[in-house]
């Protein structure tokens, strides 16, 4: 389940665990919670919030933005390009809910999430977001097509079976 799944002991300051995004993202407008799937089996969580849904918006935030609060895959399953999977789907999601912007932070000590979110082009802004380093992407400039092929490896789908992203 969701609940089992752990990140590398290393990762622990990165990530919160799953219970606790679940519980968080269930209180906030235009969150969405997403298991991820390597064939069936759950590996591990994305949570995503539309900001033009959102009604708790701060300072500097993008309206128009999609954000991935947080992305994580069991310890077990990384390095298997699950994650640069995961975030490949997660700005398709965006792209054809017709975000203009996709964003996303991670911990300044977080080198391998800052260079896997900057392989999809995203940029830091500038911005400090509850002590972590803001990166965005314009949805309207990106090309596509590298994302579609990436995101193959994996699909996501929330408890429900609802707001299933893939890349088919």
């Amino acid at each position: 389940t969701l609940f089992a799944l752990k990140v590398h002991p290393a990762q622990n300051d990165f990530v919160a665990p799953n219970a606790v995004t679940l519980a968080e993202i269930a209180y906030k407008t235009g969150g969405y919670a997403f298991a991820i799937r390597k064939d069936e089996e759950v590996v591990g969580l994305l949570a995503m919030i539309d900001f033009r849904e959102h009604d708790d918006l701060l300072e500097g935030d993008d309206p128009e933005a999609a954000f991935m609060l947080r992305l994580m895959v069991d310890d077990r399953f990384q390095r298997q390009g699950i994650a640069r999977a995961a975030v490949a789907l997660s700005i398709g999601w965006a792209r054809r809910r017709g975000n203009s912007r996709f964003q996303t932070s991670c911990a300044p000590g977080n080198a391998a999430a800052r260079r896997l979110y900057e392989s999809f082009g995203l940029r830091a802004t500038g911005r400090i977001v509850e002590d972590e380093v803001e990166l965005s992407l314009d949805l309207k400039q990106a090309d596509p097509g590298p994302f579609r092929q990436v995101a193959a490896k994996v699909t996501a789908a929330d408890n429900n079976g609802n707001g299933k992203i893939n890349s088919q």
